[in-house]
C-alpha cells in the first residue's frame, strides 16, 4: 500500500484542453505525494495514466498543490501545463489536506526542434539551473 487518495477527474464542459493527457482517459486517478502527509489507502495501478503525483508549486511565493504525472520531473523536449481539468475526492481526509479541487498539469506541449538549452532540459534541472544563477 502506498500514501494516496484515488481521486476524481472534473472536465470542462467545454471540450478537452489537455492534448490528450492523463485526465482525457481516466475519470479516477491515483495520486500519491511525498510532499503531503497522505493516508495509506491504495497500490499502484499498472496503467501509468491512472498514477499521478501532487506536488507543490511556487510561482509567486504563494505555494499550492498541482496534480501532475508520473514522469513529471523526468520527461524533456516540452512542458507540462494546466489542462483545464481538476481533480477531487469526497473523502474527508482530502479536505482536510487541500483547500480545495486540484489543478491538473498534464498538458504537454513539444518545444519547436530547432530550440535548445535550457528549453529542453527537465524541470528538475530548469529549477537547479535557475538556482545556480
Amino acid at each position: 500500500m502506498e500514501k494516496g487518495f484515488i481521486v476524481n477527474t472534473y472536465r470542462s464542459p467545454s471540450g478537452d484542453c489537455t492534448n490528450r493527457g492523463n485526465t482525457y482517459y481516466e475519470d479516477n486517478i491515483n495520486v500519491i505525494s511525498e510532499k503531503y502527509d497522505l493516508p495509506k489507502i491504495f497500490s499502484r495501478d499498472k496503467n501509468p495514466n491512472k498514477n499521478m503525483e501532487i506536488i507543490e508549486r511556487n510561482v509567486t511565493n504563494d505555494p499550492f498543490p498541482i496534480c501532475v504525472p508520473m514522469d513529471y520531473e523526468e520527461r524533456t523536449g516540452g512542458s507540462y501545463m494546466f489542462g483545464g481539468n481538476f481533480v477531487w475526492s469526497s473523502d474527508s481526509r482530502f479536505s482536510e489536506i487541500f483547500r480545495g479541487p486540484i489543478k491538473v498539469f498534464d498538458r504537454w506541449e513539444d518545444f519547436p526542434k530547432e530550440w535548445n538549452h535550457p528549453h529542453l532540459l527537465t524541470e528538475k534541472e530548469r529549477l537547479l539551473a535557475f538556482l545556480k544563477e
